[in-house]
């Protein structure tokens, strides 16, 4: 066991994946470190889940590195293995065990015993919130409560790293809001690697977030980074003057949209890349004797950011 920086939970370095002559994982590397909701994104058949079963050890890498704790994911012992705690998109539960005995079940297949065991089951009910249902049947459980329950079963052995796969995929709004509270709460103590095709849940719950498309990473950064780095940008801006005077003078700048026009003043959306498009649209009103009762730039959503960087030619 080694490990140049403690904080690092999941190092992967210059990962690749192939099956037969698909690349499925090509070259990747990312870190994610222990208090650290890390969001991992991209499009069906971008490599997510083959990055996934690779660092859970159920896939083997063609190259690069991975470790969880210092441990090598070569080290196929216990020692890596209870590091890791996982929820797939599909919840693997028995749905005519109660929720109890399930996570018995659970705990003695993560080789928890006795005391150890009792202890565990005893904590995760009460941090996911399970004490009203302990004793019911899995299969009459809501969705909220079914994933609670996953989650539950990730957490027994106090994973170092926990993997969630769409933890919040069938849930209800308020569902949504209780997941994200008790996944950032979860967060706060371990490393967190969360997938999930709902981008606003991204936003909301993750620190960092990383795209990838075709088993390379193409953006990387915060929710607020992604979006500023994002390439275009749209300005809002409120002249008084008259809509083709206003277009004309702004044209240069990009695409022009009219909002709301009243003759004397005119409301225009411009979609463009123009370099420090605000300035610009500052000195071009200036030069032409305008007055500009607003001027906003409104960032690209996550959503806006990852058709950008994953949009493909086909």
């Amino acid at each position: 066991m080694s490990s140049t920086d403690e904080s690092v939970i999941l190092s992967v370095s210059d990962l690749s994946i192939r099956f037969d002559k698909t690349v499925a994982v090509d070259g990747l590397s990312l870190s994610v470190s222990r208090g650290e909701v890390f969001g991992f994104l991209g499009p069906n058949g971008a490599g997510k889940s083959s990055t996934m079963r690779a660092i859970c050890g159920l896939v083997e890498p063609t190259s690069g590195r991975i470790s969880v704790g210092g441990f090598d994911v070569a080290d196929t012992s216990e020692n890596y293995r209870r590091l890791i705690g996982y929820l797939p998109e599909t919840t693997p539960l028995y749905s005519d065990m109660n929720v109890s005995d399930y996570l018995y079940f659970a705990g003695r297949m993560k080789m928890l015993r006795g005391k150890n065991l009792n202890l565990a089951i005893s904590r995760v009910i009460e941090r996911c919130g399970l004490g009203s249902v302990e004793n019911k049947q899995i299969s009459v459980l809501s969705k909220g409560f079914v994933q609670r329950v996953g989650l539950a079963q990730a957490l027994l052995s106090e994973p170092q790293l926990l993997i969630l796969d769409e933890p919040s995929n069938g849930l209800d709004p308020n569902q949504i809001v209780e997941m994200r509270k008790l996944i950032r709460e979860i967060g706060s103590e371990r490393a967190v690697v969360f997938c999930s095709h709902i981008l606003p849940e991204v936003s909301a719950v993750c620190d960092r977030i990383m795209i990838i498309n075709h088993g390379k990473a193409v953006a990387s950064g915060t929710s607020a980074q992604l979006s500023a780095a994002s390439m275009g940008s749209t300005l809002i801006i409120t002249v008084l003057s008259d809509k083709e005077t206003a277009c004309h003078v702004f044209k240069s700048i990009g695409t022009i949209s009219v909002i709301s026009d009243s003759g004397k003043e005119v409301t225009m959306k411009i979609e463009t890349t123009v370099s420090n498009a605000g300035g610009a649209v500052f000195n071009l009103a200036v030069e032409n004797d305008l007055v500009l009762s607003q001027i906003r730039h409104e960032q690209s959503s996550l959503e806006d950011v990852f058709t950008s960087v994953t949009v493909t030619d086909s």
